[in-house]
């Protein structure tokens, strides 16, 4: 028997490298995980497994002929019973549930009663066991467990076609509509009931005639109100979802008609807290009185004031319990602060942190804290969406650069031939290395067409997106020198966290020291025009699909990704010592929506760019082809043989408004550094027309953040000039 510890360590395991049928009882030792083997003690897990399965395996063993009676499947069933101990299991389970003793004692003991009686009907009859399995499967699906209320005064529901009625004093037959009490008649289109009345003389039983229908209605409704033997309470809309005017039943109109004695009166919301008839419903009218979004009148709210504080001080033991109650829930705050000694024993200063960690705070700092402080982390479960097919990307482009610079001579992508199938054999090369050495990947594509599918997908994605970098390359005189480029030391090995040993990134301003640390997808170096013996840097960010660098959200931290690294190359960390750093970009890798895969190598109609900012004196050689309009694979626009025309939407900026830029990411960096650092994780996510952090956050469930109690962070729009 298993630990829960140990039980939730082989189901983790299992999740994520989606462990299925036969894989659990095999003989070789469980080993997925491979490059990720560190995360996981596959020694230990798979002992477990197979000491979990050990039952399993002796069933299988046993009924692996051919064929079996009845009674030697029932005897195997037996036996794995006996191993997992299951009557007593179910004494723990009942003393742990004592309200559902009952059900789980009826269930097991109706489940082995069918099972005698299975094996003393087809003792002798044989038959493979997959359709003994299915024919007990049959009858487990027929048991019916019976619910005895715990107490004489019981609230059941049921439908009035149930075959037995138990002795009621009170009913409530509740939407007595035209359509629903009960439901209309649908006449035969195929046959009539003279068709049904010849086929009866012949011999030929059909369904009921449409007149036998609806007897049956009538006697439903004769049931529904004679069962109960002190008071009949029948409900009904007066409007439907759309406001239209909903027809009371037939045969309410028949009481009506028949008594006189009836009172019909019209239901309606209230929050008389005297009209409360136990202490829970008062409860909960003193919640609606009090609570944040309470719509009563002042006078009202002064009477709940005065009546909660009273049930307080004066009231019985019940009511001062549901005053308790409601007094947790009207004062309650959704607030959460660190103490300040708390948050410097948490937070080692220099604050060693990645940008994007900083952008998560900006977005929501309890965000921030859940993630990086206590580290909490959604189940892994493996499966082929969005993000790791991001991180597919990222790993091929990666390999694909180390190919080329393994060769000899080394090479780039500007000396490929967009052409021929000389790009799709290297790609395929480094994707067939990829999937060997990442278990996940190998488990995905033996087990998952769809997996397949989005694999070889994928491949046709990276194909062309390959084409166009190397076309694009070409078309300027920066060349790349580093992939997944690691700089700074991160301290804090949160989730995701990877140690890089890159050279250190270090800020300071207004008493906070901060060390970044992060990665860099690709970095291009090249030399500077003219007589100057400057190396400019520029940086590549891979994003799955077209991404535009918004002035808004790196004004307010949410993206201070493109500059950050910008920041981390001006330190004299780049791959290429005395780089200057001149731009950073977005690449888009899949095509946009209108985009065909089938476009000639080079072409550009709705060819994606790269989208980001840079230093414009920089423009021809970042793109040396475009002398006028616009480029064809960034975003700037030439006029007057400069790159500045269009500024407001270019990523083009002059020398100094680069410098500038550079020096608010820097300036916002210590600002939300220092933000971490004091303590701050409160629930203020921010809102931005329509969009929030809330939209894409795994920890709703942790935070509780309500918008009745809480408050957005609205950030309002900024443009480039503003910025």
């Amino acid at each position: 028997v298993l630990s829960a510890e140990q039980a939730d360590a082989v189901e983790q395991y299992a999740l994520a490298f989606g462990v299925q049928g036969e894989e659990w009882t095999q003989e070789a030792p469980w080993r997925w995980a491979q490059a990720e083997a560190a995360a996981f003690d596959e020694k230990h897990i798979d002992q477990w497994r197979r000491a979990a399965v050990a039952p399993v395996r002796t069933l299988a063993e046993a009924l692996a002929a051919p064929a079996c009676t009845g009674e030697a499947f029932i005897a195997a069933i037996g036996h794995l019973f006996e191993a997992l101990d299951a009557p007593r299991r179910i004494e723990e389970l009942c003393r742990a549930e004592p309200f559902e003793t009952e059900t789980h004692r009826q269930a097991w003991e109706k489940f082995t009663g069918l099972c005698e009686e299975y094996a003393a009907i087809l003792a002798d009859q044989s038959m493979p066991a997959a359709e003994h399995a299915a024919l007990l499967a049959q009858g487990v699906e027929a048991l019916r467990l019976k619910r005895i209320p715990p107490t004489l005064d019981a609230v059941l529901v049921g439908s009035i076609e149930r075959s037995r009625h138990p002795d009621l004093k009170v009913a409530f037959l509740v939407g007595a509509t035209q359509r629903q009490f009960p439901v209309p008649v649908v006449p035969d289109r195929v046959l009539t009931d003279a068709d049904r009345e010849a086929a009866e003389a012949q011999g030929l039983a059909l369904s009921d005639r449409m007149t036998r229908r609806l007897l049956d209605r009538a006697y439903l409704a004769y049931i529904a109100f004679t069962r109960p033997s002190h008071k009949l309470i029948i409900t009904w809309p007066c409007m439907d979802e759309a406001g239209r005017a909903v027809a009371v039943s037939p045969f309410v109109r028949d009481l009506t008609e028949r008594f006189e004695d009836l009172h019909e009166t019209t239901a309606r919301q209230t929050h008389d807290l005297e009209a409360t008839t136990h202490p829970s419903e008062l409860a909960e009218r003193l919640c609606l009185a009090l609570g944040a979004d309470g719509h009563i009148d002042p006078d009202r709210r002064r009477r709940a004031v005065v009546l909660l504080e009273t049930m307080t001080i004066d009231g019985e033991a019940v009511f001062v319990r549901a005053a308790r109650i409601v007094r947790r829930g009207v004062l309650y705050r959704n607030t959460a602060d660190l103490p300040a000694d708390l948050a410097q024993r948490i937070y080692a200063e220099p604050l060693a942190c990645s940008v994007s960690r900083l952008s998560r705070f900006a977005a929501c700092p309890y965000q921030h804290f859940a993630r990086h402080v206590l580290r909490l982390e959604p189940r892994r479960v493996l499966t082929f969406e969005p993000v790791d097919l991001g991180r597919f990307y990222h790993q091929v482009l990666d390999g694909l650069f180390r190919r080329l610079q393994g060769g000899e001579p080394p090479r780039t992508l500007a000396d490929l031939q967009p052409e021929g199938v000389n790009v799709e054999r290297i790609v395929d090369e480094v994707i067939k290395e990829l999937i060997a050495q990442e278990g996940s990947l190998s488990s995905l594509a033996a087990r998952s067409q769809r997996a397949v599918f989005l694999l070889d997908r994928a491949r046709d994605v990276l194909v062309d997106l390959v084409r166009r970098l190397i076309v694009m390359s070409r078309a300027g005189r920066f060349r790349q020198a580093a992939s997944e480029w690691w700089f700074g030391e991160p301290s804090d090995q949160g989730p995701g966290a990877e140690p890089s040993g890159g050279p250190r990134v270090d800020l300071r301003g207004e008493g906070v020291e901060v060390h970044l640390h992060g990665r860099i997808d690709r970095v291009d170096v090249a030399e500077a025009a003219g007589t100057s013996d400057a190396t400019g840097a520029i940086v590549f960010d891979y994003k799955r699909r077209d991404t535009r660098f918004s002035w808004t959200q790196f004004a307010a931290g949410l993206d201070l990704q493109l500059a950050g690294y910008l920041l981390a190359l001006r330190s004299g960390a780049g791959p290429v010592g005395g780089c200057r750093p001149v731009g950073a970009f977005f690449m888009p890798i899949e095509p946009s929506g209108t985009q065909s895969l089938k476009d000639e190598p080079g072409s550009r109609v709705n060819r994606p760019k790269a989208a980001g900012v840079f230093d414009g004196d920089w423009a021809g050689q970042i793109d040396a082809e475009c002398a006028k309009g616009r480029s064809a694979y960034y975003n700037f626009y030439v006029k007057d043989d400069e790159p500045y025309g269009d500024w407001s939407r270019s990523g083009a900026l002059r020398p100094g408004e680069f410098a500038r830029l550079l020096d608010l990411a820097r300036a916002k960096i210590i600002e939300l550094a220092r933000g971490i650092i004091g303590g701050c994780i409160e629930p203020r996510p921010y809102r931005l027309g329509t969009q929030t952090a809330c939209s894409r956050c795994d920890y709703a469930a942790v935070c509780k953040f309500d918008w009745q109690i809480n408050a957005y962070r609205v950030l309002s729009t900024r443009d480039k000039r503003a910025v």
